[in-house]
């Protein structure tokens, strides 16, 4: 344990030791009559314990205060988590390493990425201008360092891609450190929200890596004495996940993007986790989402089995939920890690069936998730819900998808563009909104990911879903 939890478990103790003590003098008062020889042993030893807990807490706050005392200045350079590998990754409270304090900041995840996006509209792009700008949030002295190593990096990838530097030397390229910090915080307050977020074990591996497997195995028989041996042959087939680009476009009013009070921060952060989110999921899960060469990978779903769902009674419930378990027993796939994908109106629909007795009969299912069958839910709105007539639920067997994650984000700002507002735009002569015109500014976010079944067997889903 830490001292400062050593402190209050020695302070708790004597809380609960005191508890004892008073509890045998109150009884004694209450009756009027003197302790018993055991009781009055008992006390005297309760007393004691008192008194060595007064002495260790004595000792613990004198060696804290001295910590205190001898505590090294925060410097930027011996806070860096690069410069400093048992540095605690904590949020919202005093930090102590060896004789370091450090106060880490108690803003909300994500809030330093949209304030960088918000610095680079208001700056139209200019990444000095953006770094003077960034200065304005003393709660966040990092993000001007973070800005300006973007402005002599030439870019405005939070990614550390850094040339003939290293991550240690103050001022040349330990800011970059930041980038990453900073991509992997949005990155991690998106990434749970998504479907493949919070799907546990995806198979993941790089981006342009060959996987070779194999479809079909080989045999093996009985065989007799002085007969010939079966022979037998594999099916083997490689994956290999090139970069895919999914892209998000926003667009605010100029007066939204350069304020500074947290509203507008989280307006913009929220704004961006929702479009992200949104079309991560609805491309990852939607049956109709086929692959596009060199463009875009097809659903998980796409042409997987498919089995039309018997009904909402209960008995149908089962039955469909047979059905597709079969599918994977067919494959000769094990069980582990599946895990169910579903509306979470669907999943609400669930949970409110009942027993004759008023009881539900799939209490530990949720519209936030929960599990179903023993198996974990998620829930996503982007789940189609017009399929064949109804919803689908998603059977997917994790480690039969794989998945390719670039890890970092670019970002990019303009005000001078034209743009289509719409979800689906397409090329050629289209209606197109100036930003210039407007007073509007559009932010960029660009993610490299990519995913592909492993094996046609390992999805497949209910159709025509409807269990109200």
């Amino acid at each position: 344990m830490t001292l400062a939890e050593q402190l209050a478990a020695w302070k708790a103790k004597k809380l609960e030791t005191f508890a004892k003590l008073d509890e045998i003098v109150q009884k004694s008062l209450e009756t009027g009559e003197t302790l018993d020889a055991e009781t009055e042993a008992k006390r005297l030893t309760l007393k004691e314990e008192i008194g060595i807990c007064d002495k260790q807490i004595k000792m613990l706050e004198e060696h804290q205060a001295l910590v205190l005392s001898t505590a090294t200045p925060v410097t930027p350079e011996n806070t860096n988590p690069a410069n400093n590998p048992q540095q605690p990754q904590q949020r919202g409270s005093a930090v102590q390493v060896g004789n370091v304090l450090a106060v880490k900041s108690n803003l909300p995840k994500g809030i330093g990425f949209a304030r960088i996006a918000q610095a680079l509209m208001h700056a139209k792009g200019n990444l000095g201008q953006a770094a003077e700008i960034a200065k304005r949030w003393t709660d966040t002295p990092e993000l001007a360092r973070v800005v300006s190593a973007m402005a002599n990096a030439g870019n405005t990838n939070l990614k550390a891609a850094v040339a003939a530097g290293d991550t240690t030397t103050s001022g040349w390229a330990s800011q970059l450190v930041y980038y990453n910090d900073l991509a992997s915080e949005f990155y991690g307050l998106l990434y749970p929200k998504t479907i493949i977020g919070r799907i546990p074990g995806l198979r993941r591996i790089p981006f342009n890596v060959r996987i070779g497997g194999t479809s079909a195995g080989s045999s093996s028989a009985w065989v007799g004495e002085n007969n010939p041996i079966p022979a037998s042959s594999m099916t083997f087939t490689s994956v290999t996940l090139g970069h895919a680009k999914a892209a998000s476009l926003v667009v605010f009013t100029r007066e939204l993007a350069t304020m500074s009070n947290p509203q507008a921060e989280m307006v913009v952060r929220d704004d961006m986790l929702a479009t992200m989110t949104k079309f991560a999921d609805a491309q990852f899960i939607d049956p109709a989402v086929a692959a596009v060469a060199n463009v875009s990978p097809a659903a998980i779903t796409n042409g997987a089995t498919s089995i039309v769902s018997t009904g909402s009674t209960v008995a149908a419930i089962y039955a469909d939920v047979s059905a597709i378990k079969k599918l994977f027993s067919a494959a000769n796939l094990d069980m582990t890690n599946l895990v169910w994908v579903m509306r979470p109106d669907t999943a609400l629909d669930l949970s409110m069936k009942r027993t004759s007795q008023d009881l539900a009969i799939f209490p530990s299912i949720t519209m936030d998730g929960g599990t179903w069958f023993g198996l974990p839910v998620v829930t996503s709105n982007s789940v189609p819900s017009s399929v064949s007539g109804g919803s689908i639920i998603a059977l997917v067997k994790a480690d039969e998808v794989y998945f390719a994650d670039d890890g970092g984000m670019t970002l990019d700002y303009t005000q001078e563009a034209s743009v289509q507002m719409l979800t689906n735009p397409a090329t050629g002569a289209q209606a197109l909104v100036s930003l210039f015109q407007n007073d509007l500014v559009g932010l960029r976010a660009i993610r490299e990911m990519n995913w592909q079944r492993r094996r046609a067997q390992g999805v497949a889903y209910l159709d025509a879903v409807n269990y109200a």
